[in-house]
């Protein structure tokens, strides 16, 4: 059978689900099975394209980051963490050459949002007072981030599979469920991508083209005003109209304020990766991507990242780079999206995007899982 050839994307996937129902047991599967994958897919035809050279950078510079590090194990710590992520995602952009193949590894993910969706159901019913269900390994945040960036994968699959009505079916019943995860994990920011990404396809649909720059240059707005606090006075408000009012986002209005001035002591190169968890009273990290990034990595870890994200997604369709941002902005404006292991899986998914346009993808007998990415 064909689907069991492509035991490489399988196993890929399977990862993909463990990273978004059981977080924290999955560097060494990425680790694992990424070196299986690349070792039986041809290594010695692989080529470094820029999101691979960029992404392997991030890595490097995040373990360069101890040398002046004020917490060497959590920089370690970081880097061990961030080179599973970064391998799992070179490594499966470069066996993913086929819309099959990338149909799989998109429902694997989704297949992980419908486990995690059942461990919160069952969370509910044994312990129907909790407020938030957050799981032992799985907060309420990470969950929610996972549910709405499932429904940007949702769209991707939709371009990437043939639209017949039992398919289209099933993809409904599953962002029904999605939706349902959504509601039961209670995140903020969740909803916050849920509704962009329904303005983004709406928008896209009435409109002789999708307006990505108005949604790129909107959300590095969006993204720079949090990062210097011009708006944080705004904030209280927005918290109201979205609901579970704490008055400090809570307490992000707290940390972001310690963090720009401890990034501005440490402005370059940071003070080793993640490290701004432990600088400061309050023990956490900046619970945004630029300020995190900023304090423990500097501008020039800054720079490296928003580097890799343009030069993955530049030349891939338009309508699904917007819904990639739209389900992934909160996420990483207001949580720690950064090193999220559902969170890269997601990036891999959509840096393949380009094969939704390929109309003879699934035809060309030819390209083998071990070709070269152009």
């Amino acid at each position: 059978m064909r689907i069991l050839r492509e035991w490489r994307i399988i196993a890929l996937a399977i990862v993909a689900a463990i990273t978004v129902f059981s977080p924290l047991s999955t560097t060494t599967p990425l680790i694992v099975v990424s070196a299986i994958v690349f070792l039986a897919s041809r290594p010695l035809r692989f080529r470094f394209d820029l999101p691979a050279i960029l992404a392997t950078a991030i890595v490097f510079f995040s373990a360069l980051s101890a040398l002046w590090s004020i917490s060497i194990p959590v920089t370690f710590s970081a880097a061990v963490t961030s080179g599973a992520l970064s391998m799992y995602f070179i490594v499966s952009r470069y066996v993913t050459t086929t819309r099959l193949q990338l149909g799989i590894l998109a429902s694997g993910y989704l297949a992980g949002c419908l486990i995690l969706l059942g461990r919160l159901i069952e969370l509910r019913v044994s312990k129907p007072e909790t407020i938030r269900l957050n799981l032992l390994d799985v907060n309420a945040n990470y969950a929610g981030y996972a549910f709405v960036a499932g429904f940007g994968v949702v769209v991707l699959l939709t371009a990437a599979i043939k639209r017949s009505k039992a398919v289209l079916a099933v993809l409904s019943v599953v962002a029904i469920l999605l939706g349902v995860g959504i509601v039961m994990a209670g995140s903020r920011g969740s909803f916050v991508g849920l509704a962009l990404l329904v303005v983004w396809l709406v928008a896209s649909r009435l409109l002789k083209r999708p307006p990505l720059w108005a949604m790129v240059i909107a959300s590095a707005l969006v993204a720079l005003t949090l990062a210097v606090g011009v708006i944080d006075r705004l904030l209280p408000v927005v918290e109201n109209v979205l609901g579970r009012p704490t008055g400090t986002w809570s307490g992000r209005l707290l940390i972001w304020p310690i963090a720009r001035e401890w990034w501005l002591e440490h402005f370059f190169i940071g003070s080793g990766a993640s490290t701004l968890a432990v600088a400061n009273p309050m023990g956490i990290g900046a619970h945004n991507l630029i300020l995190e990034l900023g304090t423990g990595q500097g501008i020039v870890g800054v720079a490296l990242f928003l580097a890799f994200l343009w030069f993955t997604f530049v030349k891939q369709p338009p309508l699904l780079v917007g819904s990639f941002i739209a389900v992934s902005l909160a996420s990483y404006l207001t949580g720690h999206w950064d090193l999220a292991p559902a969170a890269w899986v997601v990036l891999a998914l959509f840096s393949r995007a380009d094969l939704t346009t390929r109309v003879n993808a699934e035809s060309t007998v030819a390209r083998q899982p071990e070709a070269a990415i152009d």
